[in-house]
C-alpha cells in the first residue's frame, strides 16, 4: 500500500500563557479553531485541562518570584492583579476557541496511537504557530512572518505584547491593524514608546493574564541587543543572510584557514550578533564556547 499525507491549514490566534517548568516562563500559546492548544507541545482542549490540573501551565505566578520573558529578560514579581484562577484560565481559552468557531464543531481529540506514533519516532508533539496577514482578499492570499515580545507605550499604559515581523519587511505591534516599517519602530525605541523594560514602579498589563508589577530584572536586555534582535528576525523571515549565519560561515572559514585575517574577519562577525543570540552559535552544549576560545584567550583546541 502506498503512503500518502496531505497538509491542512488550521487557523487561530494567540494568548499569553504561563508555563512553570522549575521556574515560570511567559509563552505565548497557539489556540486555534480546530481546539487544539499549543503550550510549548501540541494539547487538545481535554489534554490542556490536565496541563492545568497538573500545574504544567498556570494562570499567575506567586509574588516574589521570578517571570521569564524570552529575549527580554528575568523580572521578580512585587506585586501582581491576575485574572484567573485555573478554571477561570481554562474557560477563558474555551471561549477563545468559540469565537473562531462558534458552533464548537470538528474539535480536534488527541488518541494515545498518535501519541505513541511521534513519540517511537523521536518527533516533537507540537503544533507551533505561524503569524501571518492578508495581502489579498481575492484569493486569500497571504503573508508569513514571525515574533518576538516587546514592551509597548500607549495612553500612559505599558502593555506587553506581541512585535510581528513579516516576508515584507513590515512590522505589526499587537492586534493593531497597522503595520510599520523598521525606521517607524526604531523611531519608537527612540522616542521610549517600545522598551526592553517597565520604568520603576511601573505597571505591566499582559493581556490575558492581568497586571504585575516587577520589582526588579535579574538578567534584561539592552536597547541596543533587541534592536539587533529584531533586525535578525526581519532578515531571517526576508530570507537575507543574517549576521548569525555570517558568523558561522567565518567560523568554518577560520578553522579551515587559521591565520590572523580570518580571526579579525571571525571576531567582527561574532561582535555583530546580539550578545543574547551568540549561546545559539554552537549546539546545546558547546553554546559560543570555541568562539570565546578563538577569539579571547590563548587556549588551544582539543581534537
Amino acid at each position: 500500500m502506498n503512503k500518502v499525507y496531505r497538509r491542512q491549514r488550521i487557523e487561530g490566534t494567540v494568548v499569553n500563557g504561563i508555563i512553570k517548568n522549575g521556574s515560570y516562563f511567559l509563552s505565548l500559546f497557539g489556540v486555534y479553531e480546530d481546539g487544539v492548544v499549543n503550550c510549548w507541545h501540541k494539547n487538545d482542549l481535554w489534554q490542556f485541562e490536565d496541563e492545568l490540573k497538573r500545574q504544567c501551565v498556570v494562570p499567575s505566578v506567586p509574588v516574589g518570584k521570578s517571570l521569564s520573558i524570552f529575549q527580554l529578560g528575568n523580572f521578580v514579581i512585587q506585586e501582581a492583579q491576575w485574572l484567573y484562577n485555573e478554571a477561570g484560565y481554562y474557560n477563558h481559552i474555551k471561549d477563545v476557541v468559540k469565537s473562531l468557531n462558534p458552533e464548537m464543531q470538528n474539535l480536534y481529540r488527541t488518541t494515545k496511537r498518535e501519541v505513541e506514533k511521534w513519540k517511537n519516532h523521536h518527533v516533537k508533539f507540537t503544533a507551533e504557530f505561524t503569524p501571518f496577514r492578508l495581502k489579498h482578499e481575492m484569493g486569500y492570499s497571504t503573508i508569513d512572518g514571525d515574533k518576538c515580545y516587546i514592551f509597548y507605550r500607549e495612553n500612559g499604559k505599558l502593555y506587553l505584547i506581541m512585535l510581528s515581523v513579516y516576508e515584507d519587511g513590515m512590522l505589526q505591534i499587537g492586534l493593531q491593524e497597522k503595520y510599520y516599517t523598521w525606521e517607524e519602530i526604531e523611531k519608537m525605541f527612540d522616542e521610549k514608546i517600545l522598551c526592553v523594560k517597565p520604568n520603576k514602579n511601573e505597571w505591566v498589563h499582559i493581556p490575558d493574564l492581568g497586571c504585575v508589577l516587577f520589582e526588579k530584572d535579574i538578567h534584561s536586555v539592552s536597547v541596543k541587543d533587541k534592536k539587533a534582535s529584531i533586525l535578525e528576525l526581519r532578515k531571517r523571515i526576508m530570507k537575507e543572510q543574517t549576521a548569525h549565519e555570517k558568523c558561522i560561515q567565518a567560523y568554518h572559514d577560520y578553522l579551515e584557514y587559521p591565520c590572523d585575517e580570518t580571526k579579525e574577519i571571525l571576531k567582527k562577525a561574532y561582535e555583530i550578533v546580539p550578545e543574547m543570540e551568540r549561546c545559539y552559535l554552537g549546539d546545546m552544549d558547546t553554546r559560543d564556547t570555541d568562539y570565546i576560545r578563538i577569539l579571547y584567550t590563548d587556549e588551544k583546541r582539543e581534537v
